[in-house]
């Protein structure tokens, strides 16, 4: 019988070893789930949290782009419009502007309901002004006394002159911007050195070209494709001259404000009716960003 007992003691410590392994094997594999559902959940927030952030970035990154490309539009719509009324004033005319911008919006807001954001491109105003050009290739002006292009304009843009040729530095040409409020002159001078280069001076900074037929490009500060500073009045009200024009043949180019007064009596200088820039609002809704703004565009108005 004590045999027995014994037995029966032995068997019962074995199964209260075989439950408390139960025990602590269950209780891991609960903890495990626990730690696996709590990494889930972390990755989970992490991705979430990314893929907001990402779309955020995308649709600030798209806003951005937008952006650029409204103004792109409207400057490249400008200058051709300018181009057509200087071309042919009876068939194009300053005050299409509104109606035509439909035709530059549409496709833009239509790209973007496709894409299921909401783009909105409307046309505010309009500033018209003159677009003022040589006849054709030839002398910039008709005599070698100071002739006045420009009176008492408040902006001017894209002043652009294509050279052809230069006379010697003792008869160069020169330019003139005066600034009607201080009565402060900034002066260009254009000429050929001995070398055969084209040269433009200003403020004491020389550019110098070999290239054939330079462009001057005075409102962005740029010759033959390089930086050029050249002088250029604060803004505000001034005038425009060119001083001994005859003695340089190429072409001139430019867009004044209408508050100016334009030269029509110089055989050399052409002028016509032109825009001279284009408010317009631009509204950029998605899920996660709201845009909105307003753009002026006046292509190629110098940075002063």
């Amino acid at each position: 019988m004590a045999n027995v007992r014994t037995l029966r003691k032995q068997s019962s410590d074995g199964d209260e070893n075989v439950d408390r392994g139960q025990l602590i094997l269950v209780t891991g594999f609960a903890i495990a789930v626990v730690l696996l559902a709590l990494v889930l959940l972390l990755n989970t927030a992490i991705y979430t949290e990314n893929i907001a952030t990402r779309s955020t970035a995308d649709d600030t990154r798209e806003a951005v782009e937008i952006h650029a490309t409204v103004e792109s539009t409207v400057a490249s719509y400008i200058e051709r419009k300018n181009e057509a009324i200087a071309e042919d004033n009876s068939a194009h005319s300053r005050a299409d502007a509104e109606s035509d911008f439909v035709s530059l919006r549409d496709p833009h807001e239509e790209r973007s309901l496709r894409q299921g954001q909401s783009l909105s491109i409307d046309y505010l105003s309009q500033t018209n002004g003159t677009k003022v050009t040589s006849v054709d290739e030839g002398q910039l002006t008709a005599s070698t006394d100071p002739v006045e292009i420009v009176n008492a304009t408040s902006e001017t843009r894209s002043f652009q002159l294509r050279l052809t040729d230069l006379p010697s530095e003792s008869e160069q040409t020169r330019v003139l911007i005066e600034d009607t409020e201080t009565v402060s002159i900034s002066e260009i001078n254009l000429y050929q050195n001995g070398a055969g280069e084209f040269v433009v001076e200003s403020d004491g900074e020389v550019c110098t070209t070999s290239a054939s037929e330079p462009v001057l490009d005075i409102s962005a500060g740029v010759f033959s494709g390089e930086e050029c500073t050249v002088q250029w009045p604060a803004v505000g009200t001034h005038s425009i001259s060119i001083v001994n024009g005859s003695a340089t043949t190429g072409e001139l180019s430019f867009v004044t404000h209408e508050s100016g007064d334009t030269n029509t009596t110089d055989d050399r200088i052409s002028t016509s009716d032109a825009i001279y820039s284009i408010n317009t609002s631009v509204t950029y809704v998605t899920d996660q960003l709201e845009y909105a703004t307003e753009i002026r565009v006046a292509p190629g108005e110098p940075d002063v």
